[in-house]
């Protein structure tokens, strides 16, 4: 800090007066001057919520709460206290359908975060409205604007379905055939389609009916409190004790809601099917080295067997007695000049002169005869070139 003298004239006289100047304080009185206190607040879904303007939460069923989170940044360049009881003030006329706070920090620095929640919980239809204002020590209202939410009738409703789609309400729901004896299951989506929660549970939300209920089980998976768009698992399970059809009941409530689905089951119980019987299994017993075949040595002997039996036959045919062929080729040779050369017949004029008879013609006569016995012989002679020529197996 700099002392500076000055010396004034006072009525005529110099009276020196000391003047100190402050420069520190002055100093600090210019960088308050200059600090800025800001926020930067942004929803759940990352939007900036802006300054003095409305913001509009979701609308929500008489009874049903819907919350926000909402972020609030120190963008300036103090710390922010939010500390005080008048922080956070809250005005409107429905108040007390909200609920705000707390801030999870009250003291911000420079860039960092706090967060608040914002809960609407309405009691009567209609929009909502409430003022939410930040204040600080120094400055009020660093940030400021307006909700407002509807408030609208629940809506509850739940869709049943299985793997091949949607189960139509009141209608018959058919089940896999089933052998008597036996059991088979199946498992349905229970999914809130309204905009209210529904509470599912065993005791309070399954109600079943008729003459084959005993023959029929129904629990649910997943108890409790069921939000909109959420879903829950219903097993059903038959058990037939007899065949034929068995039908059952079965209706779905809530606290908030009776008769929330209906349907009838419906399950065809077939004869018992019999027990399958397994085969007996094949024990192959272990083979010993000295009987393993090889099948190629195999072949190769039944290759060279095969040889052997067709040299054994070509030798049988080679050793027999050849015929002796000329007789009967000199025999057939004159019997063929024999016919070549046939004798012209002669009309002989019989007793009877009504009847020709023709001398030669081989009816009736010796030459016919031994024409006959001609082709037997040259047939007789083919057969033997035949079995004494036959070709050779290869």
């Amino acid at each position: 800090m700099k002392i500076r003298e000055h010396v004034l004239p006072i009525r005529g006289r110099r009276k020196p007066l000391m003047i100190v100047a402050l420069v520190g304080t002055l100093m600090s009185s210019v960088a308050s001057a200059q600090a800025v206190q800001a926020v930067l607040v942004t929803d759940s879904l990352g939007q900036t919520v802006a300054q003095g303007f409305h913001y509009p939460m979701e609308s929500s069923p008489i009874g049903v709460s819907i919350s926000e989170v909402w972020s609030i940044e120190n963008i300036g360049d103090e710390a922010l206290d939010f500390s005080a009881m008048s922080a956070l003030s809250l005005g409107g006329a429905h108040t007390d359908q909200y609920l705000v706070g707390p801030l999870s920090d009250t003291i911000l620095e420079p860039g960092e975060v706090a967060t608040i929640a914002i809960t609407f919980n309405p009691t009567s239809l209609g929009t909502k409205y409430m003022t939410f204002t930040l204040s600080t020590p120094t400055l009020w209202g660093v940030f400021s604007n307006t909700i407002e939410a509807e408030a609208v009738d629940p809506v509850y409703a739940l869709e049943v379905s299985d793997a091949e789609g949607v189960i139509p309400n009141g209608f018959h729901y058919l089940l896999p055939d089933t052998p008597a004896g036996s059991s088979s299951s199946v498992e349905l989506e229970l999914t809130n389609i309204g905009n209210a929660p529904l509470t599912l549970t065993n005791a309070a939300s399954i109600l079943v009916g008729g003459l084959d209920v005993s023959q029929y089980a129904v629990i649910l998976l997943d108890e409790g409190s069921l939000p909109p768009a959420s879903s829950a698992t219903l097993l059903i399970t038959f058990t037939p004790t007899s065949e034929g059809i068995k039908y059952m009941t079965l209706s779905l409530s809530s606290p908030e809601s009776f008769g929330l689905f209906s349907n009838t089951l419906e399950g065809q119980a077939i004869p018992p099917q019999p027990e399958p019987i397994d085969a007996p299994e094949e024990i192959e017993e272990p083979v010993e080295e000295d009987e393993v075949i090889d099948e190629e040595q195999m072949d190769e002997e039944m290759i060279e067997e095969d040889a052997q039996d067709e040299e054994a036959i070509i030798d049988e045919f080679e050793e027999e007695e050849p015929v002796d062929e000329e007789p009967v080729i000199e025999e057939v040779i004159e019997d063929e000049e024999q016919v070549e050369e046939p004798q012209e017949p002669e009309i002989v004029e019989p007793e009877n002169p009504e009847t020709p008879v023709l001398e030669g013609s081989g009816i009736n006569s010796a030459s016919g005869v031994c024409g006959s016995g001609v082709g037997s012989a040259m047939l007789m002679s083919m057969l033997l070139v035949g079995l004494v020529r036959r070709p050779r197996l290869k």
